[in-house]
Parts: C-alpha cells; sequence; structure tokens
C-alpha cells in the first residue's frame, strides 16, 4: 500500500488525552455500522497518534478519516473531555493541504456552497437531470425540487439558519422545524439572502483557508 509523507500537526498532549476507555464507541456512528475499530473515535485516534510518529499514512488512513460525519457525539460522551471534532479538522485539513484528498472538482463543488444563486441554479439542473434519469439513484442524493415555496417568516422569537445545501435541497425540512417551533407559540424568522456562508462544509472537508 502507496505510503504518504505528511505532518497533522497535532497537538502532542490532545492526542494523548484519549485513555481508550471506550465510552465513545456506541455514540460513533461509523463504528456502530461497520464495528471496525479503526472507525470509532479512539481507533481514528490511534491512527493519528502512528501518522504523527511515523511521518507517514496509506490510503486506508484518509478512507479512515474521511468516514467521520463529524457529529462530534463522542465528545458528550468522553470523560477525559477529548476535542476529536478539532482534532479531525486539523487532520483533514493536512490531508486537502499535503495530499489530493480534495481533488480540483470536490473544490469547485465546495465553491458553489457560498453562492446561494449559483447553487441554487445548478440544484434545479441537477432536479431535471433526475426526473429523466440521468443521475442514477445509487449517487444517493435525495429529489431535489425544481421550484422551492418560499419560507414564510412567523415572528423573531427564533432566528432558523437555513444553510447551503438543506435550503436547496430539503427546505420542507425547515418548515417542518417552523411548524415544531409555532407549536411552542413562538415565531420563526429567517436569514436574508445576504446571510454570509458559515463555511462549515469548507471546514469539515479541510478547506478551512476557503
Amino acid at each position: 500500500m502507496k505510503k504518504i509523507a505528511i505532518d497533522l500537526g497535532i497537538p502532542h498532549d490532545d492526542l494523548v488525552s484519549c485513555v481508550s476507555c471506550g465510552l465513545c464507541l456506541p455514540h460513533c456512528p461509523t463504528y456502530r455500522v461497520t464495528q471496525e475499530e479503526s472507525a470509532s473515535p479512539r481507533g481514528r485516534i490511534a491512527l493519528m497518534k502512528h501518522a504523527e510518529s511515523t511521518g507517514f499514512i496509506d490510503e486506508e488512513f484518509v478512507d479512515f478519516m474521511d468516514a467521520c460525519i463529524q457529529c462530534r457525539g463522542c465528545e458528550t460522551a468522553c470523560p477525559a473531555g477529548v476535542e476529536f471534532g478539532s482534532m479531525m479538522e486539523t487532520t483533514r485539513e493536512a490531508l486537502a493541504t499535503q495530499t489530493s484528498y480534495q481533488p480540483w472538482w470536490r473544490r469547485l463543488g465546495y465553491g458553489v456552497l457560498s453562492r446561494p444563486t449559483v447553487l441554487a441554479f445548478l440544484s434545479r439542473v441537477l432536479s431535471l437531470l433526475q426526473r429523466i434519469k440521468v443521475v442514477p439513484k445509487k449517487f444517493g442524493l435525495p429529489q431535489i425540487p425544481i421550484i422551492q415555496r418560499r419560507l414564510s417568516a412567523s415572528g423573531t422569537d427564533v432566528w432558523l439558519f437555513t444553510g447551503c445545501i438543506m435550503d436547496a435541497w430539503m427546505r420542507d425540512t425547515h418548515r417542518a422545524v417552523q411548524r415544531v417551533v409555532e407549536a411552542t407559540g413562538a415565531g420563526v424568522q429567517f436569514p436574508n439572502k445576504s446571510a454570509a456562508c458559515c463555511g462549515a462544509l469548507h471546514v469539515h472537508a479541510g478547506l478551512g483557508e476557503n
């Protein structure tokens, strides 16, 4: 298996903060599905330690890091307070800047996310392609509506950040959240179109500088 030179740049104290107790395992979605140690927070930290000590990683390392969904469910269960999410973001940034982990076409896709008008247009195109069955279902994409009804504010008690992909592809989920909030007697407001990109997807992909 091909070895790739890398410097993750994770502080030593952070890496050794994990005591390998395993209390994170039941809270990790990828571990629950695969039952593989390397697909758990504890296992991923062990891989990070090995990478830092040797200065090399392989494709298997990349696969296990890429599979993490960054939910941080492990952090709330960790008695040692390990900041796994921060270590994962640092690892992915190292992968994005020192390897071909994020090829040009992925970077182009992330660039679209911060441009709502372009995202909305391309989403409509993708929706049409889905309807004429050009985009296979095996890609796992949700059925994207061609036309999205506008969200209507009902007050200013709660502000609902609509995001990028969620607003373009799954706006009905926002409506469902709005109904739940309004059932408590509170009103919901939405940010205007000038709201800046939060950058979360870019950070999770190791492209925080973008």
